[in-house]
Formats: structure tokens, C-alpha cells, sequence
């Protein structure tokens, strides 16, 4: 494929002050791929200082504020500006216009292998969403079911209980055991009609949904529920490191799938592991692919003349 035929990609992320440490991160583990030449960074400021907006800015293409794009969210809903990160998602064409991929990667995130962004630009240039469900075989398994005398007592899963408080029990039931699509990463078309919907559909939500995950709810509902078209990927593409650590390759240093065949983990996903995002000293033992162990941070390791690493803050 020739250069001028590559779509036009720009991958976009979020953060306010206390998460900038972790979106100077992605940016320079985004940027340190040669690949990434051909492509825009674009950002979304929930609340960045103006000298860290400096220290970015000469890494990205676009910097925008966002909004409360939710008409019917109620206003005692919005009293965190970070959760504008969960519903801004359907509106990322509106914010950034003329890309023909939009690449979503959140701000825990750093990319190891650029192998993954092309599995996900290659997704939604078939006109899918390009996304991984939160399963894999190497994944700690998660008991979503209480029981009771040999019965089901309760369901505990996230889309349960979510679709339960939103759509009723009726459709919570059919979606009960449906994998999670984690929208830490994703990519999409311009073109694609799921931006529309999903909008529509995040609307239609958002006065009886929690805004803290209604992003992951109305995809469920887009994808399981009205059969929009999906490309599931492979864990490795966002490894959530919080349901299974990888391993090392103790020779060239590469994180890897636990799991045969050692795939090269592509995107690292931390959410859900607060005192590895919290503290960049802090080193994880992590198994090789030779049986040895080895410790390293899982954060991504900034070239020296970014200075140290620095601590993140919870939300």
C-alpha cells in the first residue's frame, strides 16, 4: 500500500492534571514507534495544567476541551469533569474532524507493539468496531454468579447489573453473561453508522445510567442487543494487566502473553491496578518465558530527558 493510500489515522486520548503523568506516557510509547510517523495524537483536556499542556504539545496534533455532549445527563451528574471521558466517546469525529480512523486509547494505556494499532485500524477499515471483550484464556476467571443450594442466587456481572438499572431485568437477563467490551481501546470508521447510535442510544441512557461506565454499557447494548457489526480482537491488543500479568522474554525484554504462543502484548492496560498506575518505582515480578522471574515497573519507561517518572494521583 502505498503511502497516500493509508487512511488517515489519528489516535486520541484523555486526561486531567492528576492522570498527565500517564498520558505523557502513551504519547512518547505512541511516538516512539516509527509507524506513528503517519498518524496524529490527538487530546482531549479534562484539566491539564498550562505547563503540562506545554510539555505536551510538541508531541500532538490537537488539543480540544470537552463537553457535557449528554443533553438529558442531569446536572448533579456532572460534578466530576474526568467522567467526561465516559461520554464523550460517540462525539470524537465532532471534536477532531477529517481522520478516517479514530483510534481510542485511555490514558492508562501505553503501546509496546505497533502490531495492535494495525489490528485495530485494520477492524474498522472493514466498517466494524474494533474492540476486545475482557476474556481471555490466560485471565484470572471471575465468579459473575452467586449460588445457593446449588442454585443461582445472584448475577453479578457488570452488564447485569448495569442493563438491569437502565433497561430493565428482562434484557439484563439476556445479557447477563455476555463478555464485557472494554472501550479502554477501540477504533472506529468516520463513516461508520455506530457513531450515530451509539450517541443516540448514550442519550436515551443517560438519565437512569451511572456516567461511571455507561460508555461500556451502551456498547453492549449497540453491539449484543441491535447487531451492529463488531470485529473482536485478540486480549493481547489491550492486555488488562489487572486479570493476568505478562510474562518477559528475559533476552530482548518484550512483555508477552502468558499463554501459548507468546504473543507480544501489544497495547498494556492498567486499569484497575491504582498502586502500579500510582507509583512508577513500584516493581512487579513478573515470570519469563524460560521459567526465571524478573522485576520491572509496568508503566512505560520515559527516554531519560523526560525526567523521572512522576506519581498519579487517583481521580
Amino acid at each position: 500500500m502505498k503511502q497516500q493510500d493509508k487512511p488517515l489515522l489519528t489516535i486520541v486520548s484523555f486526561a486531567n492534571d492528576p492522570y498527565f503523568p500517564l498520558l505523557l506516557e502513551l504519547v512518547v510509547s505512541v511516538r516512539n514507534h516509527a509507524s506513528s510517523d503517519l498518524c496524529a495524537i490527538s487530546i482531549l483536556d479534562a484539566g491539564i495544567t498550562k505547563k503540562q499542556r506545554q510539555q505536551i504539545e510538541p508531541h500532538v496534533q490537537h488539543i480540544a476541551k470537552p463537553q457535557w455532549d449528554l443533553h438529558k445527563l442531569p446536572f448533579y451528574k456532572r460534578r466530576k469533569p474526568h467522567q467526561k471521558a465516559f461520554t464523550c466517546l460517540p462525539f470524537l469525529p465532532r471534536y477532531f474532524p477529517g481522520y478516517d480512523i479514530y483510534v481510542w486509547l485511555d490514558a492508562d494505556c501505553w503501546v509496546a507493539d505497533w502490531s495492535a494499532i494495525e489490528l485495530f485500524v485494520e477492524g474498522a477499515m472493514r466498517g466494524k468496531l474494533a474492540i476486545c471483550p475482557s476474556v481471555d484464556r490466560s485471565y484470572s476467571p471471575v465468579n459473575f454468579i452467586k449460588w445457593a443450594f446449588h442454585r443461582p442466587l445472584q448475577v453479578r456481572s457488570f452488564l447485569y447489573k448495569h442493563t438491569k438499572r437502565v433497561y430493565g431485568r428482562r434484557t439484563a437477563e439476556r445479557m447477563a453473561l455476555c463478555p464485557e467490551l472494554n472501550t479502554g481501546a477501540f477504533a472506529l470508521h468516520c463513516d461508520a453508522p455506530h457513531w450515530d447510535h451509539w450517541a443516540e442510544i448514550m442519550e436515551a441512557a443517560a438519565s437512569r445510567s451511572r456516567v461511571y461506565g455507561i460508555d461500556q454499557l451502551t456498547v453492549a447494548m449497540m453491539i449484543y442487543r441491535d447487531g451492529f457489526p463488531v470485529e473482536l480482537l485478540p486480549a493481547w491488543c489491550n492486555w488488562l494487566c489487572a486479570r493476568a500479568l505478562p510474562i518477559m522474554d528475559s533476552e530482548t525484554g518484550r512483555l508477552l502473553e502468558p499463554s501459548l504462543p507468546h504473543c507480544p502484548i501489544g497495547i498494556m492496560h492498567l486499569a484497575g491496578l491504582d498502586a502500579e498506575r500510582a507509583d512508577p518505582r513500584l516493581m512487579t515480578i513478573l515470570n519469563t518465558i524460560h521459567g526465571a522471574t524478573r522485576t520491572r515497573s509496568l508503566r512505560y519507561e520515559l527516554p531519560p530527558e523526560y525526567g523521572e517518572a512522576q506519581d498519579v494521583s487517583a481521580f
